[in-house]
């Protein structure tokens, strides 16, 4: 009896010592590893944008038809007829449907808000249907802005230009870009006599356009009428680019 119970309590130590030998070694290997500042390298963090100038060969026109009716169902028609002489003309102009999308269509009622009775009250109905087009023989932009016009349009709402593929002129942004930074980068180091090791990291913010204010001028003299005058001036595209640099 007596034995048995050694015997057990024997083979319990054994146990226990196995089950805490794992804990232990695991305890070391969580031991945190102390890094002196002085051993990590110093870095230099810049950001620089590259930009490139380039003529539109495109042009982004957003107009649309504004109606009013007494109510709602004859302010839609009378849009709808006139919208569809828009498309029409669209279509005489050259413009392909694919560059053809409407924007946005409204129907609101309109109030009197000088009623005597304290409530507005609706005395009709506004339809807007406004249309955004892309031209891409941008010598038409003029014309085609005539074209609407006269098919019914009231209201121009803004003009953009674009190029159709930027894709070459974007890298070349994005060459003047690092190479700016690599001169910022030297000129730092210089500075602190110290060298350009290594890039750390690199890291771009996108292309994006600078656009020109367009200038327009609406005629409305059927002697001057021959187009609507448009200048499409220069695009910049910038690209800007981060990048961490480690000195030594």
């Amino acid at each position: 009896m007596t034995r048995s119970i050694l015997k057990a309590l024997t083979l319990s130590v054994c146990a226990a010592a196995l089950a805490a030998a794992p804990m232990s070694a695991s305890a070391q290997t969580m031991t945190p590893m102390m890094i002196s500042p002085a051993s990590l390298p110093t870095t230099l963090s810049l950001t620089a944008n590259g930009e490139v100038s380039a003529a539109p060969d495109m042009a982004t026109v957003s107009f649309g038809v504004v109606t009013q009716a007494g109510n709602a169902s004859n302010a839609m028609k009378n849009n709808n007829v006139r919208m569809n002489q828009v498309m029409a003309a669209l279509k005489a102009a050259g413009i392909d449907a694919k560059d053809i999308q409407t924007s946005s269509l409204n129907l609101s009622p309109q109030y009197d808000y000088n009623n005597t009775g304290g409530q507005p009250k609706i005395t009709g109905y506004q339809a807007m249907n406004q249309v955004t087009v892309r031209v891409n023989k941008l010598d038409q932009t003029g014309a085609v802005i005539d074209a609407v016009l006269a098919a019914g349009v009231n209201q121009i709402d803004n003009i953009n230009f674009g190029l159709k593929n930027d894709a070459a002129l974007t890298d070349q942004a994005r060459q003047s870009a690092v190479k700016l930074l690599m001169q910022r980068a030297n000129l730092y180091a210089a500075a602190l006599g110290m060298k350009v090791k290594r890039v750390q990291t690199l890291s771009e913010g996108g292309p994006g356009y600078h656009p020109p204010q367009p200038m327009m001028m609406m005629r409305a003299e059927a002697a001057m009428d021959k187009s609507t005058p448009v200048s499409s001036g220069e695009l910049q595209l910038s690209v800007s680019v981060s990048a961490v640099f480690e000195l030594e």
